[in-house]
């Protein structure tokens, strides 16, 4: 990770992503996300995420040793969202939960078949996908499933907490009330 103090044109060196023992080979940041100029997050393609602030970085399991206590034990991280700075989901590598941080709090929710994708959040009303669609209404404390299936593929993308887009086989819907219903809006190909 490098930093720029004159907008960009010298980088000086903050620290190194540690090299991988795996057949990933050597470290990089996968994923990177600041909150401020000077406190952000970071994923790397060993399943690793730090957290940076200020010239300070250390794994996301030191920083927050209460991540220790859930009862499903330590767990590869894979992704994040980052809802504000004091606000975050921690998405696994291979496991069913996602993991919410909120002020200091640390909370959970687990997914039957899947592990979820990191949420898009819009206030209180938030998306995410895992073995299906799910949206909450309380901020990611709970997750509903929507009726989502043989509907309209894969990878939803939320602009707002009512519109949202879907791409399945070539063809494009839409969504304006919260994903209860979806229209088709465009075809890519045809047959």
């Amino acid at each position: 990770l490098h930093y720029s103090n004159n907008g960009g044109v010298d980088f000086n060196l903050m620290f190194e992503i540690p090299k991988g023992i795996n057949s990933y080979g050597a470290g990089f940041i996968r994923k990177i996300k600041f909150t401020s100029p000077t406190k952000g997050y970071l994923a790397d393609i060993q399943s690793n995420i730090y957290v940076v602030d200020h010239f300070d970085h250390q794994n996301i399991y030191d920083k927050y040793p209460e991540l220790h206590s859930l009862p499903f034990g330590k767990i590869e991280l894979w992704d994040f969202s980052i809802i504000n700075e004091k606000f975050i989901f921690l998405t696994p590598n291979d496991t069913h939960y996602l993991i919410r941080m909120e002020n200091g709090n640390i909370s959970y929710s687990e997914f039957s078949s899947s592990w979820p994708y990191p949420p898009m959040l819009f206030d209180n009303v938030g998306y995410l996908e895992s073995d299906g669609l799910y949206k909450t209404t309380d901020s990611g404390n709970s997750w509903n499933k929507i009726d989502f299936s043989g509907k309209k593929g894969y990878n939803p993308k939320f602009l707002n907490n009512l519109e949202g887009l879907s791409f399945a086989r070539g063809e494009i819907y839409m969504t304006s009330d919260g994903a209860i219903s979806w229209k088709k809006i465009h075809t890519m190909f045809t047959h």
